[in-house]
Order: structure tokens, then C-alpha cells, then sequence
């Protein structure tokens, strides 16, 4: 623990809390629906002031293992990028923060615009502090070049594109999600 860098260590968190998610309601028998209730953080303003803590608990669970999968690929590659410049205590600065902004965007989102309400939709995934990372990134050293698959694209290409994906999968299924992304992204610039 105490050799890994910050990234590494929340991809080691989120790894015990979803071995944790999968594991408990199979040993104790109830249900997973149920457990994760006590930690996703729900779509209601009514339900959300009775279990405040899942603001921040919210992106320690995951929906799926492909889910966690990608949040923990892009939180160790952005995370490496992110390390290499800047100090432990900014990365959980930046983190925590696209956590709260993130989850905060989909609590009011959902609690304010009618088109959202009646949904019943609970937010899992560290989703939104990963996109603070990644947008702060490219919005720290836009031109530099990486290359993904064949092609070197600049980081500020990859960050439109990530925030455009989101902006246009709205409403696709999984808006709070994306808005959970798009409020991350937002801290992150």
C-alpha cells in the first residue's frame, strides 16, 4: 500500500469494495440490490438527506466488472499522467471533488428536471472523479500527443470527445451517469 501512488491506491479501494459488493450478499445471504442500497447514491433529494455518506460512497461500487474494468483503466492511465506533475493530495483534491460535483449534478438533475423524475435511478461508479482527472489533465497540457490504437490524437481532442459522448448518450439510457460525467469533467476544467 504504502509503495503505490494515490491512483493505484483508489484502484485498489474500488477493487475491495466491489470483491465486497459481489461477496457479502452471496455469504449472508440477502440480496445485492440490498446492500448496494445502502451505498449508491439515490436520484431523490427526499431519500439522499436520510444517507448523506453516499455522496462519496457512491463510486466505490460498481454496476458490473466491465463497469469498474473501464473506470480503473482510465483512473490508472489518467492517473499516471496525472502523478507525473502534480502532488498525492491534488489527485484526492481533483477526485473527491468530481465525486461531489459529479454526484451533485445527478442528485439536482434528477430531483429538479421533470424529465428525470419518476425514474427511480441510483448512481454507482467512480465514473465522475475519474472524468475530473482526465479533463483536468487535458486541460492542463491540451497538445500533447498520445496514441490511441494507430493514431496520435492531442488530449484536448480526447477530452471533447469524452464530454461530447456523454452530452449525446444523455438520453440513451444511464443520463445520470453521464451527468455524474459531465459534472466530473466540469470540476475537472
Amino acid at each position: 500500500w504504502s509503495q503505490r501512488g494515490a491512483h493505484e491506491r483508489m484502484i485498489m479501494v474500488c477493487l475491495g469494495a466491489y470483491l465486497t459488493q459481489t461477496l457479502l450478499p452471496f455469504l449472508f445471504s440477502f440480496s445485492e440490490g440490498g446492500f448496494l442500497e445502502w451505498f449508491s447514491l439515490p436520484g431523490s433529494f427526499n431519500s439522499f438527506i436520510f444517507k448523506p455518506w453516499t455522496l462519496i460512497s457512491y463510486a466505490f461500487f460498481h454496476a458490473s466488472l466491465s463497469h469498474l474494468f473501464w473506470n480503473m483503466v482510465m483512473l490508472y492511465f489518467g492517473g499516471q499522467f496525472f502523478l507525473n506533475l502534480f502532488s498525492s493530495q491534488r489527485f484526492y483534491n481533483v477526485f473527491f471533488l468530481g465525486l461531489i460535483v459529479g454526484g451533485l449534478i445527478f442528485l439536482l438533475s434528477y430531483t429538479v428536471f421533470p424529465v428525470f423524475s419518476g425514474n427511480g435511478s441510483n448512481l454507482v461508479g467512480a465514473s465522475a472523479g475519474v472524468t475530473a482527472i482526465f479533463i483536468f489533465i487535458c486541460a492542463y497540457m491540451p497538445y500533447q500527443e498520445v496514441r490511441v490504437f494507430f493514431f496520435n490524437v492531442k488530449l484536448w481532442q480526447l477530452g471533447v470527445f469524452f464530454i461530447l459522448t456523454d452530452l449525446i448518450q444523455i438520453p440513451n439510457g444511464n443520463a445520470g451517469g453521464h451527468l455524474a460525467h459531465i459534472g466530473g469533467g466540469l470540476l475537472g476544467f
